[in-house]
């Protein structure tokens, strides 16, 4: 426990000290984002095609030790006039070094010219890993969800958005076998046109993961 509560005040910490530095610049788009990143509906579809051929490759491939994991992660992402933190607590399964998905609850607060708003959501994750059975590996997730705000977010747009992120990171795992996981992260909000309104945003900036294992089983 005083492991977690020391990763805590790390992550903590951490966003403090990117949000100050980040003021309201904003940071650069993943490379290629336009190609590849998380965006719209056709996106989405695209998305969930990779994940669920990756699934059943990871299923149908040799039988090896499934892993679930705990994890708690905190995001600092900016816009020319926004600045968004969240904080998120979820479930992973690692289906294979690879390939890993869960989902998780997110809370989610944003700022702009001191004026600001809070509200909450559910996120889905998939990630692949380059290097899965290495100690140090670089990733690559999807993590595609719903989010409603207690006031309208981005301004002129709607309490409900879809929240879909795409992030590239790195992934280190500790003697304990517990993991840290520092990712860049580009996240855009918008309802899809369900409504009249739609602005729509897009942010960049870190996210910060801490993983703990909670169980192992094997299959077969």
């Amino acid at each position: 426990m005083k492991m977690y509560l020391k990763t805590l005040l790390t992550i903590f910490l951490c966003s403090l000290f990117i949000v100050k530095s980040n003021a309201q610049n904003g940071w650069p788009s993943i490379p290629f984002y336009d190609h590849i990143g998380l965006q719209s509906e056709e996106t989405f579809k695209r998305a969930i095609f990779i994940a669920s051929a990756s699934y059943l490759i990871a299923e149908l491939s040799s039988k090896e030790l499934h892993k679930n994991y705990y994890q708690m992660r905190v995001a600092v992402l900016s816009s020319e006039e926004y600045t968004v933190v969240s904080e998120s607590f979820g479930i992973e399964k690692r289906v294979r070094p690879w390939f890993a998905l869960g989902a998780e609850f997110l809370n989610q607060q944003w700022i702009k010219d001191g004026f600001g708003g809070t509200g909450v959501g559910i996120v889905g994750f998939w990630r692949w890993y380059v290097f899965g059975k290495k100690k140090i590996s670089p990733l690559f997730e999807f993590a595609p969800g719903t989010y409603y705000a207690m006031r309208k977010f981005p301004e002129g747009g709607s309490n409900f958005t879809f929240h879909l992120n795409t992030s590239l990171g790195v992934e280190y795992t500790l003697k304990s076998n517990d993991k840290l996981r520092l990712t860049y992260t580009q996240l855009h909000q918008s309802n899809n046109n369900l409504f009249s309104e739609n602005p729509g945003i897009d942010l960049t900036g870190f996210t910060l993961t801490y993983l703990w294992r909670w169980v192992y089983h094997s299959e077969g």
